[in-house]
């Protein structure tokens, strides 16, 4: 597990993650008429949503690999949540929030106000990765039509290599 100079954390994302999540992106961009720009590896949000040329949002990719129904809550990080919420109070535009599950990709405008307590993943050893969470009910996303599933989006993926 790398760890960058400034940081005592491990970073688990990896290129491959950094690769597929890119590849959504551009997916989503076509079916939501949006671009993206890119941003530095460990920022507050994953891409810089904007479309004719005006910023339109800030958005974090999240990809899980059980049914978007499986919880009735979305857990997040208090500490990403509120980063998300002061960056986009800075530019003045919603913060989103796009979840690829195993059958659906949704997403949903962050605001406050969520159930706030203590949660987090202990499949890789780390304590750090259990803290303070919000959590997202699920009513809260809305399913993004046109790619709606890890296999439509890996074959409008293919589909896009195979034209280009």
């Amino acid at each position: 597990m790398p760890i960058t100079e400034n940081s005592v954390r491990p970073i688990y994302e990896t290129e491959l993650d950094r690769t597929r999540e890119d590849q959504v992106f551009d997916v989503l961009s076509r079916v939501l008429n949006f671009d993206c720009i890119g941003v530095p590896k460990l920022s507050v949000v994953d891409k810089l949503l904007c479309r004719n040329g005006t910023l339109i949002a800030v958005a974090e990719f999240k990809t899980r690999t059980i049914k978007h129904d499986a919880y009735p809550t979305y857990m997040l990080s208090s500490n990403k949540h509120t980063a998300m919420l002061a960056l986009s109070a800075s530019l003045k535009v919603p913060a989103v929030l796009i979840v690829m599950f195993s059958d659906l990709i949704v997403f949903t405008k962050l605001r406050r106000g969520y159930e706030q307590k203590s949660g987090g993943r202990t499949d890789r050893g780390d304590h750090k990765d259990v803290g303070a969470c919000v959590f997202i009910p699920m009513q809260e996303f809305k399913t993004i039509t046109g790619a709606t599933s890890k296999q439509e989006v890996s074959h409008a993926v293919r589909k896009q290599t195979k034209t280009v």
